[in-house]
């Protein structure tokens, strides 16, 4: 339970900043755009993860769940020099217009 809230929780920052980033002209391209990846990325690290607990899973259950952890923690931390580049404009709060 407590993974998919944190799930949802970094996917709307990630959806959120992707707003803010792209063009209000480009927005819905660029959504579908973000939304493949994101789905494409969902499938990969389920079927990697998959293997990976898998193949160290014949040893003992534990060392398969933490190296799956650490693993996906690694990569999730190569991100934040991806991150840090963002401009630091979409980075605070501005006034939204209604349409």
């Amino acid at each position: 339970m407590l993974s998919g809230f944190f799930y949802m929780t970094g996917n709307m920052v990630q959806c959120d900043l992707a707003a803010r980033a792209c063009p209000a002209r480009a927005a819905g391209t660029v959504f579908a755009i973000f939304m493949s990846l994101c789905n494409l990325s969902m499938l990969l690290s389920t079927a990697l993860g998959g293997h990976i607990y898998q193949a160290a899973g014949a040893a003992n259950k534990t060392g398969a769940f933490f190296s799956t952890l650490v693993i996906g923690a690694a990569l999730t931390l190569c991100s934040l020099p991806i991150a840090m580049c963002l401009p630091r404009s979409i980075l605070v709060n501005r006034e939204t217009t209604s349409f």
